[in-house]
């Protein structure tokens, strides 16, 4: 069972910021089965690559608000 499911509710219309979004789900729900057992280097691996992509994914949003000047980007920081 997931942890965190995706919902079409979650979409923001922008497929490349959407189809983060799925993966970062994906990612986290990796990570929460991974916690559950005891494999330590897994979940820093794991911890690691989450953090990366955040990282990645929040560039990309922020590129695309100066690309199309979003009006509230700094309401989303």
């Amino acid at each position: 069972m997931a942890f965190i499911k995706w919902s079409d509710e979650y979409s923001v219309g922008v497929k490349e910021i959407d189809d983060q979004h799925r993966k970062l789900f994906q990612m986290i729900d990796v990570f929460y089965d991974t916690m559950q057992g005891d494999n330590k280097k897994a979940i820093g691996d794991l911890l690691n690559s989450l953090a990366e992509y955040t990282m990645y994914h929040f560039r990309s949003e922020e590129n695309y608000f100066d690309k199309f000047q979003y009006i509230d980007s700094a309401a989303h920081n």
